[in-house]
């Protein structure tokens, strides 16, 4: 056979060989269903229908918030080897809506599966605010309701004069989450009598701020009344002169035993002077301090207009008394004078005019004391009220003392008259009395 023969049957059957080699194309795969999704995560994967006649090299999912994403957006390198897979998709953005696709890739090049869609959990909360209750004068609660729609959500209310608000408080629920509506409040204290609040309750999650409606509610005027503890007891009573009701208003913490003790409103505080000691009882939070201690707190004591305290320390013998001006800041005192004669005062009060009142348990009259030499002028006649002790005034012309005698209760004097009577009868026994508004 000639060299060209051979040369021919050579090339036939290279060609015949090549014809029935397969040809490799891009492998097939099928996007699995979406599952398992949450506010940042969700579970996917494929299954290899074919390898397109080559290995598959990477395989995975891909995705990203636009249709049709590739392997140049976000993906997972799953495990080759398997033709079906589970991928773990991580890392995404709450309340987001996402693409996803499967993709396989052999020595041709990268195929994809279908491209399906999903939403991951978590919306911006839903913010509602509702009326408030438990309206006072000094204070009232605030409403609403969040939806925190499945991120953690911090709730507060912002309030007050006007749409400005310029006040934020923490809801009592404050950190919330889950996928339902939740009532929130919030406790307002220290507010101003007479006065329109704006209120609106506010939602933060990851997804930003989020505000409910605006609401108002006005606060009524203040409602005045005496305070008083009960004897033996840490019990704090408030008289309510406009249902003229007695009620119990605070454990104020420090038991009142028997013997003398006196109390005086000022500034939401009572302050209460218990032997040597004096405390103060803040009526918005319950807080019990005590401010000094010192031996010539007396048993009758005042602040005049400028906040400055006086004192009057009572002999044993109930035969003289000495006038203090205290400065309560350094804990230190100054001797005024003496005020002689048979009395036993135990009950001192400013007025209005910084006019220093007293009322004498022994004389059962009222006077007013000089606070340059501690002298008293008596003023009125002599009452058949035999235990009148402690003394303050509504600075509307009248002075209020207590009578531990018969009658039992609060006597009215009209300092313009002169005239004394039984203004509020108690039964039971109790220390300290003082006038002024109701601090809820």
């Amino acid at each position: 056979m000639s060299k060209l023969s051979s040369l021919l049957l050579i090339l036939i059957g290279a060609s015949l060989f090549s014809g029935c080699k397969k040809e490799v194309t891009l492998p097939i795969v099928s996007t699995s269903s979406i599952a398992d999704i949450t506010t940042n995560s969700a579970l996917s994967g494929g299954v290899i229908i074919s390898d397109g006649g080559a290995s598959i090299t990477a395989l995975g999912v891909c995705w990203a918030s636009s249709e049709n994403p590739t392997i140049s957006d976000s993906k997972t390198v799953d495990m080759v080897g398997t033709a079906q897979f589970v991928s773990n998709l991580s890392d995404l953005t709450p309340g987001s809506t996402y693409h996803v696709r499967a993709y396989a890739t052999n020595s041709v090049g990268t195929a994809y599966g279908a491209d399906l869609s999903f939403v991951t959990l978590g919306q911006s909360p839903t913010c509602v605010t509702l009326p408030v209750c438990c309206t006072s004068s000094r204070g009232a609660t605030l409403n609403g309701t969040v939806n925190p729609n499945n991120l953690p959500t911090t709730v507060t209310f912002e309030y007050g004069i006007n749409t400005s608000y310029g006040s934020t408080v923490n809801a009592i629920q404050n950190i919330i989450n889950g996928n339902q509506c939740t009532s929130v409040s919030a406790v307002l204290t220290g507010l101003n009598p007479e006065t329109t609040y704006h209120f609106r309750v506010v939602a933060v999650n990851s997804l930003g701020t989020f505000y409910g409606n605006d609401c108002t509610f006005t606060t009524p005027a203040l409602i005045f009344g005496f305070y008083m503890m009960k004897m033996y007891t840490d019990d704090l009573y408030f008289i309510n002169l406009k249902t003229n009701l007695m009620e119990k208003v605070a454990d104020v913490g420090v038991r009142i035993p028997f013997g003398f003790t006196e109390i005086k409103y000022r500034d939401d505080k009572l302050y209460i002077f218990r032997g040597d000691s004096l405390l103060t009882y803040n009526l918005n939070n319950g807080e019990l301090t005590l401010i000094l201690k010192n031996s010539t707190l007396g048993i009758g004591s005042s602040f005049n207009s400028s906040g400055e305290l006086y004192t009057l320390k009572e002999l044993s013998d109930a035969t003289q008394g000495s006038l203090y001006k205290f400065d309560i800041t350094n804990n230190t005192s100054t001797k005024i004078g003496t005020t002689t004669g048979s009395l036993s005062i135990l009950g001192m009060m400013f007025d209005s005019s910084n006019q220093l009142w007293a009322v004498d348990e022994f004389a059962q009259r009222f006077g007013l004391m000089n606070t340059q030499t501690g002298t008293i002028s008596f003023v009125s006649a002599t009452f058949p009220y035999t235990d009148m002790i402690y003394l303050t005034t509504d600075n509307d012309g009248y002075l209020y003392t207590y009578n531990v005698g018969t009658p039992t209760g609060i006597i009215r004097y009209d300092i313009a008259n002169k005239t004394a009577s039984l203004f509020f009868p108690i039964e039971e026994r109790f220390a300290g009395l003082d006038y002024g508004p109701y601090y809820k």
